[in-house]
């Protein structure tokens, strides 16, 4: 890498510090840079709240005339929650702007970019951009869209199988690809699963080890069936759940009746019909889910092609057995002859785990 890629290198790690707190806003680093120093630091922390770069400048005590200006996505041109960025780097007498990718916000497009040009400055687009997109790539389609990005993640021995046949899981991979898997999570606004995930596993659907965590993702169930106990552990926090179910659906106790819930038809199998199911959650205000679904959940949004990330944990166990439960369970079938392709963007080892990045549908 050469300088101007280390320093953007610098902004994408304290853009991720943001974390779902700043959705449906992107996220943001700045680094400001004077004769060879770094001056200051920011990063958008939380939505409606100061941008990267004003957290920058406040960062190195206004004394930023002549510096550079790094940034991982084009300064603003507007006036949002916020006043815009360009004009207070036009204000603040900035010299240079390296700038990792063009802001894909139509009210932005390149305007900011033009703004802070037609004013002196030295501008200079598209420095790692490809990271830059993948960092912001749900921002990026709920902002052109008006859809949500969907990440579905599973793990799997190395014989597909994702549980026991009585839906025992624990643990199949790795405690390190486990914390792998709550730095995605904090990444997210939504955790999603199935309603014998929840039955089955008890679990928590929080962030740990992080502390810059305000807002606890929501926690979406996807059931047919709402015979759950008001003491399991996602329950503890009813304001962050949300039943995705039929409007045949009723829960007996009335505490988990005061829980929100977002209807699907059903098909007439009597499974839920997940078409559009990205631009119902949109319109819901839920931007960037992160699915850890058991068999079947995996299997709907596979059919539906819904996929728009897929994260994939092979241990180093086989299971065997006919009866085990497979990563995609269901009757949707692809013959070899017409498969379901992925394009696989990365393959990682983590201690005795291998971690698999596909895009079913291509990068945005």
């Amino acid at each position: 890498m050469n300088l101007n890629e280390r320093l953007m290198l610098k902004c994408l790690n304290l853009a991720e510090q943001g974390g779902s707190q700043t959705l449906p806003n992107p996220l943001v680093g700045a680094l400001l840079v004077k004769s060879g120093e770094i001056i200051g630091r920011g990063f958008h922390e939380r939505y409606g709240e100061p941008h990267a770069e004003v957290n920058a400048i406040k960062d190195a005590n206004n004394n930023v005339e002549g510096a550079d200006l790094y940034v991982n996505l084009e300064p603003c041109s507007h006036y949002g929650k916020t006043p815009p960025c360009a004009q207070l780097i036009i204000n603040s007498g900035i010299k240079n702007v390296y700038v990792g990718m063009e802001d894909p916000n139509p009210k932005v497009a390149g305007k900011g970019i033009k703004l802070m040009m037609r004013n002196g400055i030295n501008v200079k687009v598209g420095i790692l951009e490809k990271k830059c997109r993948e960092l912001n790539e749900a921002f990026i389609k709920v902002i052109t869209r008006q859809r949500s990005f969907i990440t579905l993640k599973t793990a799997a021995t190395l014989d597909g199988k994702i549980a026991e046949p009585n839906g025992y899981s624990k643990w199949i991979t790795g405690e390190k690809s486990r914390r792998y898997v709550h730095k995605l999570r904090f990444l997210s606004d939504a955790i999603m699963v199935g309603g014998n995930t929840v039955r089955n596993d008890n679990p928590f659907l929080n962030v740990r080890d992080n502390k810059k965590v305000l807002n606890e993702p929501f926690k979406i169930i996807v059931t047919d069936k709402m015979n759950f106990s008001k003491q399991l552990n996602v329950f503890k926090k009813i304001d962050k759940v949300i039943f995705l179910t039929s409007e045949n659906n009723e829960a007996q106790d009335e505490r988990l009746r005061k829980i929100k819930r977002i209807f699907l038809p059903e098909t007439e199998d009597g499974l839920l019909d997940f078409t559009n199911l990205d631009k119902i959650l949109f319109e819901n205000k839920v931007y960037n889910i992160f699915a850890e679904g058991g068999g079947m959940l995996n299997h709907s949004l596979l059919k539906y092609n819904l996929i728009d990330k897929l994260y994939i944990f092979f241990s180093n166990k086989i299971m065997g057995g006919n009866s085990s439960v497979n990563m995609f369970g269901g009757d949707t079938f692809f013959p070899l002859q017409k498969p379901f392709k992925v394009k696989i963007d990365t393959v990682e080892k983590i201690d005795d785990d291998l971690m698999i990045k596909a895009y079913p549908n291509g990068k945005y």
